[in-house]
């Protein structure tokens, strides 16, 4: 190689040196942070069980958000808020309707005395029906109406989460697909960066290239490579926020949790 060649050659030599210094902290960083989402031993040496492969899953929008509706905690603790609203007003309103209550006695007379001889078996029956009629009962207005207000309250939070939850899932889907179309993009730009090399590795043995020339789209070919994998990553990324925005990650996972 020319002198100039080799200069700029060991250049990106030293270049790609402190890039792979750079990547081996992330994965340390990405390690521990790993060990402490499975309670693991920080000392732990985690290796990743295999190459990275992405493939596409189909996700049907409108399905997903009827999952996140039905699934999600903050949406099932509003509607539980809800109907705990609408049974308080029911109760507010019964406390306004009037007591119409039923009693009655059976007394069996000389019975608690030892007289039950001298009276023989009479006894005394009372009957009777008790009416309440609340009048003037400001309180129990006032509580119908807060009941109703707190219900309307607990209503518009409930639709108010419902936009934002369907809001998040489609958010979450579109990037999905857009992330999927970077990857294909990302896949074709590394069919075409190795085709390339090879196409100058064939000119380089007619003599008609130079080695500098060679590493260069050697060093294109690395940087394909490295953004097709940063795009498979992104990708199953996307597809784990989608997990999260319908709250089923741990079906995804096949995760049970025990009681």
């Amino acid at each position: 190689m020319a002198a100039a060649d080799i200069v700029q050659t060991e250049s990106a030599v030293a270049a790609q040196e402190v890039a792979l210094l750079q990547t081996i902290q992330s994965r340390t960083s990405a390690q521990l942070g790993l060990s402490r989402l499975l309670a693991l031993d920080p000392r732990t040496n985690v290796h990743a069980a295999g190459p990275v492969e992405a493939r596409r899953v189909p996700v049907d929008v409108e399905r997903a958000v009827a999952l996140a509706l039905n699934s999600r905690v903050d949406a099932l603790a509003q509607a539980i808020a809800v109907e705990q609203a609408r049974q308080a007003l029911v109760l507010a309103r019964d406390r306004r309707r009037w007591d119409v209550s039923l009693f009655g006695t059976v007394t069996r007379r000389g019975a608690e005395r030892g007289m039950g001889r001298t009276f023989g078996d009479e006894t005394d029956v009372t009957a009777g029906v008790r009416v309440e009629i609340p009048l003037g009962d400001v309180s129990a207005e006032q509580g119908e109406l807060r009941a109703r207000t707190n219900l309307e309250l607990a209503e518009l939070r409930s639709a108010d989460l419902a936009q934002a939850v369907e809001i998040q899932v489609r958010d979450a889907v579109q990037q999905v697909e857009a992330r999927w179309r970077q990857l294909e993009t990302a896949g074709r730009a590394r069919d075409l960066a190795e085709r390339a090399l090879e196409l100058e590795q064939e000119k380089l043995q007619v003599g008609r290239t130079s080695n500098f020339e060679i590493l260069s789209l050697q060093t294109d070919l690395r940087a394909a490579d490295i953004q097709l994998l940063t795009a498979q990553i992104d990708y199953l990324n996307a597809l784990t926020a989608v997990d999260q925005q319908i709250g089923s990650t741990l079906e995804t996972w096949r995760i049970t949790l025990d009681p």
